[in-house]
């Protein structure tokens, strides 16, 4: 009776397993409803932004390299910080990270180090994750973000050393964890590159290193969970594991997609999206204005989700940016603590991008008809 029983739950388990990709990844995306607020001044780019516990909101605009702290009840911004290589100044603000007891940190790649922010919104010290022992591969990797505990999270190097004293572009790249408190660098997990995205070469001038060569490329995505471990969408039959801050693995059912074929329309809305990418100094991003890749570097069809875009919540939700045209409005798929997804989230239109979370709130990017950007909070559905 008790192996009868244990077919029967085990049959029905793989029945769900079965089904689930496929309902949920064709489910009707839930719409985030009317903004709770919107702040009135425009921005050029917002890369990043941070709720602090009373509601203001820390907003990083690398390409008019500032840093302002907002408030939407009174409609105010205050500018943090000063360009600039001294103490209190960055050189290029290209993304804020969160570290404990409401405190931030600016990621600076052109001064190739961390200011401090203080809850209150003055800038405080200055540190490199090199400093006090800690060993990088990459000094200027940007952050893709922290843990509840302040540990930073980056991608390791895209290239690896060959024989001849030259370089060469991986396959693969590590997702490392540094403690600024313990000196610690740890290797959390694995993701996998994008085939020719990558350049490497070596020789009597020096090394020279090239990223983001393709359009649409087809690679892993990645976030730091609050709890210290990573949430990875896998790109190969599209499914998302976590690593808990120990290691251990849990990965959810694959997700069926449809592939989204990339037409002339779709290489023109890439072109100029990329073309409005600002300088990033030393910092590993695409400096503005780069060519676009020929036409043989196109896909002929788009990966099932973006690359760089995966967020995590602090309550440890997955938010997965699929891919969609350029016409149409992102939709994010969302994975629970198992790595299944449990809903999907529409952003409001066209162009209308997710930028941050707070406790209870979404943050979202509105684009106006003169590539101005308007930072609009929700209230989570």
């Amino acid at each position: 009776m008790q192996t009868s029983v244990n077919r029967r739950a085990r049959f029905i388990a793989l029945f769900w397993a079965i089904l689930q990709p496929i309902g949920l990844s064709a489910q009707q995306p839930v719409s985030l409803g009317k903004a709770d607020a919107e702040f009135r001044e425009p921005f050029t780019q917002i890369r990043t932004i941070r709720e602090l516990r009373d509601g203001r909101v820390l907003v990083v605009d690398p390409r008019d390299r500032i840093v302002q702290l907002i408030d939407f009840r009174t409609g105010t911004a205050t500018k943090v910080g000063r360009t600039g290589a001294g103490p209190g100044e960055y050189g290029l603000p290209d993304r804020i990270i969160a570290l404990p007891g409401d405190s931030s940190a600016i990621f600076d790649p052109d001064n190739s180090r961390y200011l401090i922010i203080t809850p209150e919104g003055s800038t405080g010290a200055t540190f490199r994750i090199e400093d006090g022992g800690v060993r990088m591969g990459g000094r200027g990797a940007a952050p893709r973000g922290t843990d509840s505990r302040g540990r930073i999270f980056i991608e390791g190097s895209a290239f690896i050393a060959t024989a001849d004293g030259g370089i060469a572009a991986s396959d693969s790249a590590p997702l490392l964890r540094v403690d600024r408190a313990t000196k610690r660098l740890d290797t959390l997990a694995y993701v996998q590159l994008a085939k020719g995205n990558a350049r490497g070469s070596g020789g009597p001038n020096g090394v020279m290193m090239m990223t983001g060569l393709k359009a649409f490329p087809s690679r892993d995505d990645w976030t730091p969970l609050p709890d210290g471990g990573v949430g990875i969408a896998r790109v190969h039959d599209y499914h998302v594991e976590r690593y808990s801050a120990s290691g251990i693995r849990t990965a959810g059912p694959p997700i069926t997609w449809t592939p989204i074929p990339v037409t002339e329309a779709e290489k023109e809305a890439w072109r100029a999206a990329r073309r409005g990418l600002p300088a990033a100094g030393r910092g590993g991003a695409i400096p503005k204005n780069l060519p676009p890749p020929p036409q043989s570097e196109f896909p002929a069809v788009m990966p099932p989700f973006v690359s760089a875009a995966t967020m995590a919540r602090s309550n440890g939700e997955i938010w997965v940016l699929r891919s969609h045209r350029s016409t149409d409005a992102p939709v994010y798929d969302v994975f629970g603590a198992t790595g299944a997804m449990v809903r999907r989230v529409a952003m409001p239109g066209p162009g209308a991008r997710l930028v941050g979370f707070g406790t209870n709130t979404i943050y979202v990017i509105r684009r106006d008809a003169d590539d101005l950007e308007y930072l609009q909070r929700y209230r989570l559905p």
